[in-house]
């Protein structure tokens, strides 16, 4: 497969890439082997593991259950204080949370080279993240629907933000604004 970047200027010059790789605009969960809805996931606030492209999703009902289940079972280290992120550690993925501060539902990103849709009841509704022991992307659009902007934060090795708001995204913040990820 031939892999490329593509870079878009954006409003303000603001610099966008994303790699034209292969894609997951969908995928499967279950939950103590059966089938769940995003938005049932979601909504009982469940933390899912995303692994590779062709896999079923498994949600947990909590993010120590997954951290077991990703051998991540160490509690994550954050480092660093005041206005700026912390530097993150958790091995083995990246995580996105619905709420500041690491709260609400999780969805675990395991799976790596490929973009990762977020879909249904995840879509737009991401407030803080920890990439983990890989870099990686937060863009604004689905990779199907046109690649969109990165987010501009810390996405580097142990990146990590508890509140995506500190960032401006063209006129009101990062906050809810994430539609995919990537993880290198």
């Amino acid at each position: 497969m031939a892999l490329g970047m593509l870079v878009l200027v954006g409003a303000g010059g603001v610099a966008s890439a994303a790699a034209t790789q292969a894609s997951v605009s969908s995928q499967t969960f279950q939950l103590d082997g059966k089938p769940i809805s995003t938005e049932e996931a979601a909504k009982a606030g469940l933390a899912c593991v995303q692994g590779a492209p062709d896999d079923v999703g498994t949600c947990f009902r909590s993010s120590a259950e997954a951290a077991r289940a990703t051998g991540s079972e160490a509690a994550p280290q954050r480092f660093g204080s005041g206005s700026e992120p912390a530097f993150c550690v958790i091995p083995n993925a990246m995580v996105v949370y619905e709420n500041y501060s690491y709260g609400g539902w999780s969805l675990w990103l395991t799976g790596r080279h490929v973009w990762y849709d977020l879909t249904g009841a995840y879509n737009d509704q991401v407030s803080s993240y920890e990439m983990g022991d890989h870099s990686g992307h937060i863009a604004s659009d689905s990779y199907a629907q046109g690649l969109g902007y990165n987010y501009p934060g810390d996405t580097g090795v142990g990146g990590c933000d508890d509140n995506m708001s500190r960032y401006p995204y063209q006129g009101a913040t990062w906050n809810n604004k994430a539609s995919s990820r990537y993880r290198n």
